[in-house]
């Protein structure tokens, strides 16, 4: 069930309003599909990963904490968005894990 953090949420403003004094020559036009939970593409943070099992599913290096043999590598270990299309990040830790594994 996921939800908007005050952070998330805090950041999206901050970029809106930042893009806006930037570029506020142009008419800019935002489309508000991040706040539509529905529509978000790139879902990051279900399987957050760090060093503390208790605010963490996997490691620093994908390992699930506590389950031998299991690894997570996509975008849910992210602990947030970069707000970008994260698909080489993805592939460059599917490629250190794979690797680190070797």
């Amino acid at each position: 069930d996921y939800q908007m953090t005050k952070k998330s949420i805090e950041r999206i403003k901050f970029i809106r309003k930042t893009l806006k004094s930037t570029f506020a020559p142009y008419k800019l036009k935002f489309l508000k599909s991040a706040h539509d939970l529905e529509l978000i593409a790139h879902g990051c943070g279900t399987c957050r990963m760090g060093v503390d099992p208790s605010r963490s599913i996997v490691d620093p290096n994908g390992k699930v904490h506590g389950v031998e043999n299991l690894y997570i590598s996509d975008a849910s270990v992210f602990p947030t968005s970069a707000a970008v299309n994260p698909a080489l990040t993805i592939a460059a830790l599917a490629h250190r894990l794979h690797k680190n594994l070797i």
